[in-house]
């Protein structure tokens, strides 16, 4: 009997004579490649998943302004257009642009922001907005704003705008847009750089034309006069929005009768880890070659440490997982 016969003579007899043994290492083998297969899957297909569902809850890189003359000025809508650019340069993109002005209502201060209600609403769709978000002549507002004016959908509300009052037309915006330490301290150093130079041009201007009453200089603090908005809708997050009052940009424009940029650009790009790293980095190192144009971007750090935590979950149950199938 030759070797190749006695061979076939061989494996013939282990699997017909032996047919259970043969068929459980089949099964077994069938099994294991089907474990390394869904593992696999898991690895690539649920973190791009997971981080398209991420993209839900708000943005993950912010852009404000890098200069003092860009925090009075805000950000131009050229800039922010080459930024989009260079951001969705290979990356599904969405973004909303915030500008914030300080307001009175009932001679309380408050912060009103003007936005492109279409990009705002695709951009925050967690947001629960009870009611209509605004439009013309309609404002929607944050609920601790609701609840300190006693108001409702349908209420109607006067809103006033001073000169004087601009020096804190961002601070709320910082936090509002930003859950990380950092991006919180940029975003106020912006609104800072806008108060001082505003502050600056209003007591230059107030030195000639403000009144006197009795030796003193009057004061409009309790001046109620303003536009009347219909309170459209009510917005409720549980964070900082909640404190602000939101209108549509030509409102705001119209309200503070002045044109300026955006003070933020929010963006939710479909990139997490290094990868989003990197564009944060391109868009800094673009800014230091056009000083003129100078923006700063960052990320916000609770949106993106959720990503980074859920991936690393994942890689190591695959891990694991690996190292059992391989044992």
């Amino acid at each position: 009997m030759t070797n190749r016969k006695m061979f076939f003579t061989m494996l013939w007899g282990a699997v017909f004579r032996r047919r259970s043994r043969a068929m459980m290492a089949v099964i077994a083998s069938l099994v294991g490649a089907a474990t390394l297969f869904c593992l696999a899957s898991v690895c690539v297909a649920v973190p791009q998943q997971m981080n398209e569902e991420m993209r839900a809850y708000g943005a993950n890189l912010i852009v404000t302004p890098a200069s003092a003359t860009g925090k009075s000025q805000g950000i131009d809508t050229a800039t922010v257009r080459n930024v989009t650019a260079l951001i969705g340069a290979g990356h599904s993109v969405k973004s909303a642009a915030y500008r914030y002005e300080s307001v009175r209502i009932n001679s309380a201060p408050y912060t009103i922001a003007g936005v492109d209600v279409k990009a705002v609403r695709a951009l925050n769709r967690h947001w629960n907005v009870t009611g209509d978000w605004p439009g013309s002549d309609n404002v929607m507002v944050g609920r601790d704003v609701a609840d300190a004016l006693g108001v409702k959908v349908g209420s109607r509300v006067t809103i006033g705008y001073r000169a004087a009052d601009a020096s804190a037309s961002a601070s709320s915006s910082a936090s509002a847009k930003s859950d990380s330490d950092e991006s919180t301290e940029t975003a106020e150093s912006s609104a800072q750089g806008t108060q001082s130079t505003q502050t600056t041009q209003t007591t230059q201007g107030e030195q000639t034309t403000q009144a006197t009453e009795n030796g003193r200089v009057s004061s409009d603090i309790m001046d109620n006069n303003g536009t009347e908005f219909r309170i459209a809708g009510i917005v409720d997050t549980g964070g900082n929005e909640d404190s602000i009052i939101y209108a549509t940009t030509a409102d705001v424009a119209k309200l503070a009768g002045s044109k300026r940029g955006a003070d933020v650009v929010e963006y939710s790009v479909n990139a997490m880890g290094d990868e989003l790293n990197d564009i944060v980095n391109n868009i800094n190192r673009s800014a230091d070659k056009n000083p003129n144009s100078a923006v700063k971007a960052q990320t916000v750090t609770r949106i993106t440490s959720s990503d980074t935590r859920i991936i690393a979950m994942l890689q190591t149950l695959s891990g694991l997982s690996r190292s059992s199938c391989s044992c």
